[in-house]
C-alpha cells in the first residue's frame, strides 16, 4: 500500500491512499463468494450461478462491499504507518476504483496541534486590591430594602404620580406598523431615568384605564436597524395602579432578612461583599493568566474544532438576544455584527483548550473525587437544584467527560496562578 502525505498546517493532514489492485482483486473474489451463496439468478439454483452472472446483477452491491471493507482498512494502515493520532473521523474523497486497477482516494484529518511548552510559570498578573466600603454596605442594604418592599394598589380614584409603578398594556409602531409584540402587564416606573425611553413620566396624570399615546425618538444603537433613529408611538393602556412602600431600616427588617438584628446583618454584608469581590479578583487574575497564554502560543487549531466551539457561542447569543424579546431580523442583524469576533472567540477558546490540556498533561494534573463533588455542588447552588438532580442531568446526557475536561482544566488555571508573579494594587 502507497501512502503520501501532505500538511497545510500542523493540524490537518491530507493523505493519497493507493490500496494495490491485487488486494482489490482479491476483496472481489472473497464478495463475490459471499454473494453467490445468496444471489438470486434465473436459470439457476442458490449457490450455482456463474461469475460473469454475478457480476452482471451484482457488480454495484459487490463494489459497494468492497470499498466499504478496503477504504477504512487503508486509512487505518496509513495512520500507523505515518504514525498520525486523529481527532474525529476523516473526511473520504475522490474515491477511484476501477477493475483491475488499484483503489485509489483521498483522506483529510485532523490532528492536535504540535507545539513546545515554554516557560509557563511565573506569569506576571495584578491582583485588584480588595476593600469593602461602608457606601457599599449602605447602598446594599437599600438594595435589600428595594427587594423587600410591597406594592399596594392605589385608589382608583387617584391619577398616576411620579414614583408609581403603572402596570400597562404597551404597544409600539413606526409608520403603522407593529415593532415588537404587544407587551401585557408591563411594570413601568413612573420615572423619566428608570422607564423605557423616559416613557414613565409621560403617565403621570392618567388614570387607570385610561390609554395614551406617547412619540419617542428610539435611538441610534436600537437593537433593530431598520427603526433605529426614527420616532416610534406607543400606545400605552393603564391596566392598574401601585405604590411601594420601602421597609423601615431597623432590627425587624434584618430579621426578614434572615438575621438577628441591624448590625448583624451590616456584618453579614459586609463578609459576603468582601468574598463576591476576592472571588472577582480570582477570576480577572485567571483572564489574565489566559491573555497571556494565548499571546505565548498563537498556535493553529483544528478547524472542525473551532467551527463546532463558533455554532455552540452563536447559539447561546442567539438565545440571549431572543430572551431579550428581540423579532428575528434584529437577531440577525447582531449575529452578523457579531460574527468575526465570535470566530475569533471560538479559535482562541480551542487553542486554550490545548495549551491547558497540555500543562495539565506535564504538570500531572488529576482529578479527584471531591473535585467533581465540589463542582456539582456549585451547579446545585446556582440552579437552586439538589446535587443528585444536576448529576443524574450530566450522567443522562453524556455530559460527564465535558464537565471533567472543565474541572481539569480549572484545577490547571488554578496551579498557574499558584505559580505565578503576581503583584497586588494599592
Amino acid at each position: 500500500m502507497k501512502t503520501k502525505i501532505k500538511s497545510d498546517n500542523s493540524c490537518e493532514y491530507h493523505l493519497e491512499i493507493e490500496i494495490p489492485s491485487n488486494i482489490v482483486a482479491s476483496t472481489f473474489e472473497e464478495v463475490y463468494k459471499e454473494i453467490k451463496k445468496y444471489a438470486k439468478i434465473p436459470g439457476f439454483r442458490v449457490g450455482n450461478a456463474p461469475q460473469d452472472l454475478l457480476e452482471k446483477y451484482h457488480a454495484k452491491d459487490a463494489e459497494e462491499e468492497v470499498l466499504k471493507r478496503l477504504i477504512p482498512d487503508g486509512y487505518r494502515k496509513a495512520l500507523s504507518d505515518k504514525n498520525i493520532e486523529p481527532l474525529g473521523m476523516p473526511d473520504i474523497s475522490e474515491v477511484v476504483m476501477n477493475k483491475g486497477a488499484a483503489l485509489t482516494f483521498k483522506a483529510r484529518v485532523e490532528v492536535k496541534p504540535e507545539f513546545k511548552l515554554e516557560a509557563y510559570k511565573g506569569i506576571k498578573i495584578r491582583k485588584k486590591k480588595i476593600e469593602t466600603k461602608d457606601e457599599e454596605i449602605e447602598d446594599t442594604i437599600k438594595q435589600l430594602q428595594n427587594a423587600y418592599a410591597k406594592f399596594e394598589p392605589v385608589l382608583a380614584e387617584r391619577t398616576v404620580a411620579k414614583g408609581d409603578f403603572a402596570i400597562c398594556d404597551i404597544e409600539a409602531f413606526v409608520g403603522g406598523k407593529a415593532i415588537t409584540k404587544k407587551h401585557e402587564k408591563m411594570w413601568v416606573e413612573v420615572n423619566k431615568d428608570a422607564s423605557l425611553l423616559g416613557l414613565g413620566e409621560e403617565l403621570v396624570g392618567m388614570k387607570v384605564g385610561e390609554e395614551r399615546m406617547i412619540v419617542r425618538h428610539l435611538p441610534d444603537d436600537y437593537p433593530d436597524k431598520q427603526y433605529a433613529g426614527k420616532d416610534a408611538d406607543f400606545k400605552v393602556k393603564v391596566i392598574e395602579l401601585k405604590e411601594k412602600k420601602i421597609p423601615a431600616l431597623d432590627d425587624e427588617f434584618a430579621k426578614d432578612a434572615g438575621l438577628n438584628d441591624l448590625a448583624s446583618l451590616r456584618s453579614d454584608l459586609r463578609k459576603k461583599i468582601s468574598e463576591r469581590k476576592e472571588a472577582e479578583a480570582a477570576v480577572d487574575m485567571k483572564n489574565q493568566i489566559l491573555d497571556e497564554l494565548i499571546k505565548k502560543y498563537n498556535i493553529p487549531v483544528p478547524p472542525s474544532m473551532a467551527r463546532r466551539q463558533y455554532e455552540i457561542l452563536m447559539k447561546h447569543l442567539e438565545e440571549e438576544l431572543r430572551s431579550r424579546g428581540m423579532t428575528a431580523e434584529a437577531v440577525a442583524g447582531k449575529k452578523k455584527e457579531y460574527e468575526e469576533r465570535l470566530k475569533a472567540d471560538a479559535v482562541n477558546k480551542v487553542r486554550i483548550y490545548f495549551i491547558l490540556s497540555a500543562i495539565a498533561d506535564k504538570e500531572n494534573v488529576k482529578i479527584a473525587d471531591q473535585d467533581v463533588e465540589a463542582r456539582f455542588a456549585k451547579m446545585a447552588n446556582a440552579y437552586h437544584q439538589d446535587i443528585e438532580t444536576i448529576r443524574k442531568y450530566y450522567e443522562n446526557n453524556d455530559l460527564i467527560d465535558g464537565l471533567l475536561e472543565q474541572v481539569r482544566e480549572e484545577k490547571t488555571l488554578e496551579f498557574l496562578v499558584a505559580q505565578a508573579e503576581i503583584n497586588e494594587e494599592k
